[in-house]
Order: C-alpha cells, then structure tokens, then sequence
C-alpha cells in the first residue's frame, strides 16, 4: 500500500476517533452525570472551566505548527498525542465520580486531543499537493466524521437494549476506549512527508490576498462568540429532553439523537453543495434568525413538534457551520493568526457558556436557559449586520472543509 493509500486510513479513522468520542463526552456523558449520578451541578460547573480553558491550547498549538515548517518530529507527536489521548481517557471514565479528579484527567485529555488534531489538520493541508488528492482526503474525513458519528449511537442501542450483567454505561464508556485504542497503531502508518505541498513566497501571496479589516475581524469574532449561545444548554439538553420528551426512554431517545446527527450531517453536505457560491452573508442573517426564533419556541412544544422543530434546528446548524467556515476563511485572508482569532472567541464560549449553563439547570428550568440562547443568538445578527461584504472564496477553499 503506498503512502496516501496509508494517509487515507489514518484521516478516516481519526476523524471516526474524534467523532466518537465527541458524541460521547457531549451527548451521553450529561444524561450519565445529570441522571445517574445526580452530581453537585454546581461543583460540575467549576470542574468544566478548569477542564474546558485547555481548550485554548488547540490556538497556541495551531500558530505553533504554521510557524514551523519542518514535519521531521510530527509523526513522533502524533503518536505521543495518541497514547496521551487513550491513556487520560481511560483514566476520566474510571473517575466520573470523583469530579475534581475527572476534572484534571479530561482537561489533559483535551490537551492532547488538541495536539493531535492541529497534527492530523497540519498534515492534510501539506499531503494535498493535486486536485485529486485533496478531493479523496475531504473524502475520507468526511466518511470518518460520519462513521464516528452514527457509531457510538447503535452501540449505545445495542447495550441498553439487550440485558447485560454489567454495568451498561461504563460498558458504554469503554467501548470509547476499544475505538481509541487502535488509533495508536494505525497513526504509525502516517506520512508527514508524501506530497507536500510547496510552500507559497509570502510577500506574494501577502500582496494576492490583499489587507486585514480588523473591524470584520472583531464583529466576525463576536458574532461567533454569540452564537456559540447555544453551548448553554450544551449539558442540560439531553438529561431534559430524555425526561420530558421520551419519559426517560432510552431506546426512543436513542432514535431522536440519530435523526439530530442525521440532520446535522445533511445540512453540512447541503450547505457545501447546494448552496456553493451563495451570498455567505445572506446565509447566516436568514439561518440565524431561524435559529434564534426555534430557541424560543421548541422549550414549550409537544414531542411532535419537538422532533419536528429540533430536526430543522439541527439542519439549519449544518449549513450555518459551513458558511460560517467559509466567511471566516475569506476574512482572515487564509491567515493563520487571524483564523485562530476567531476561533478563540468559539473557545471562550465554550468556557464561558457549557459551566454557566451547567450551574443555572441547578436553579432555574432548562427551557428558560434554550430561551436566554436563544435570545444571544438573536443578539449575534449587530455583529453580522455590521460585517462589510468582501468576495466569497473560491470553490477550492470550499471544497476543503471537512
């Protein structure tokens, strides 16, 4: 097998890794901690920002690797960022209830999930050297994404569908680790160095993109930071929806988080097809309107319309995520400490909203915390309104986002 053929398995199988794990930590781990375990929400909260601020390493370790030009030590770091993975996983599953001590154990894990996806990203954008090959390595991200997505959700199924004498959801969370664990070895196949791709002379290309609008750059940045709103009820969703909408079902509330994933899967595959070469503006004004108006009426629905409501939710989040992508790149001028800019707004929501929105389901009821997002979402729209147009990027940038 040549080494693009041994590149494709390593980006399918970890975006399949990061997928996985992602629907784990943020769909299933709350219903775990919130339901099961009754936890101190408040003490939950504290752990949270101690944990998610780690987050904020992905930037640092982004400008790190755009700076630095030779790929000789990355293949070493991306298997130290696999054990590392596997290793502080393993050891937060088995300390779920300990908080303070999850607490340390996932904010490592972040650390050097961070690590390896700036790695992993690195490494894709310098194995691109045709068309051909940057099309099948979009590809294979996307098949792992979507894989990874959809997995742990039968196997969560499978498990608390079928009686098994043992304990299910530390089964469930262990099957996390089985999928981790051949990361370590297929990563070893990686090759940092096949086709890399010519780096460009940067005055030239400095002088083709043309200057910074730094007042786009700080509205582009709140307008994230906003509508990120919604990572309030990024923990009391699930628990709340399991309870009122599906009477603590497992099986059907199981189907809904398929149709969600489904639908968000769709209106990404929508938003980077159908609506290619649309005003990227336009887009995100009509979609987060959408949005912020369905915050305020899905808390006080029945099932029906709450699946219904929920699904066009989710398939408008699909196409705002890649048009918000695409924005994002044509603004920063494919400049690094720009793009990281921004994302670090996306991170301080993070930080900011998932405590906050862990501490108030403590005192307050959770459809009040989907209205209060709501509401910022709304917000968001002085920010967008104020971005002046510049030119939609090119369908090759486009045609790059996973």
């Amino acid at each position: 097998m040549d080494s693009v053929k041994k590149n494709y398995i390593v980006f399918f199988y970890f975006y399949f890794v990061l997928q996985t794990l992602h629907i784990i930590i943020h769909t299933y781990l709350p219903i775990y901690f919130f339901i099961v375990l009754n936890v101190d929400r408040r003490e939950l909260a504290i752990v949270q920002i101690l944990s998610y601020i780690t987050l904020f390493s992905k930037v640092l370790f982004s400008i790190y690797f755009d700076k630095k030009k030779s790929s000789s030590k990355r293949k070493i770091i991306i298997w130290i960022s696999s054990l590392g993975m596997i290793g502080s996983y393993i050891l937060f599953i088995f300390n779920l209830e300990l908080l303070l001590i999850f607490g340390i154990f996932i904010g490592i894990y972040f650390i050097f999930l961070s690590l390896l996806d700036v790695s992993i990203d690195k490494t894709i954008l310098e194995n691109s050297p045709t068309e051909k090959i940057k099309t099948n390595n979009t590809i294979w991200v996307r098949l792992g994404f979507m894989v990874g997505s959809f997995f742990p959700i039968f196997i969560f199924l499978i498990i608390f569908t079928y009686n098994i004498n043992m304990n299910p959801w530390m089964l469930f969370f262990l099957f996390g680790f089985f999928a981790i664990i051949p990361l370590l070895f297929i990563t070893l196949l990686i090759d940092v160095n096949e086709g890399r791709a010519e780096e460009p002379d940067e005055s030239k290309r400095t002088n083709k993109i043309g200057k910074i609008n730094y007042k786009n750059i700080i509205l582009m940045s709140l307008f994230m930071f906003l509508t990120y709103g919604d990572r309030l009820y990024e923990y009391p969703f699930e628990p709340w929806a399991l309870i009122k909408y599906f009477n603590g079902n497992f099986t059907y509330f199981n189907i809904f988080v398929l149709v969600i994933v489904l639908m968000v899967t769709l209106g990404i595959i929508i938003g980077g097809t159908v609506f290619q070469g649309y005003d990227n503006k336009k887009i995100l004004f009509l979609g987060t309107i959408i949005i912020g108006i369905l915050h305020l009426i899905i808390p006080f629905t029945n099932l029906i319309f709450f699946i219904l409501l929920v699904s066009i939710l989710m398939f408008t989040n699909g196409i705002l995520f890649v048009h918000s992508m695409i924005m994002i790149i044509n603004l920063s001028k494919e400049r690094v400490v720009y793009f990281q800019l921004i994302f670090a707004f996306v991170i301080l929501a993070t930080v900011i909203f998932i405590p906050l929105g862990t501490y108030l389901s403590a005192i307050i009821d959770t459809e009040l915390i989907i209205v209060i997002a709501g509401i910022l979402i709304l917000i968001s729209l002085i920010p967008l309104i104020l971005i002046k147009k510049e030119g939609n990027i090119s369908t090759t940038i486009l045609s790059n986002l996973g």
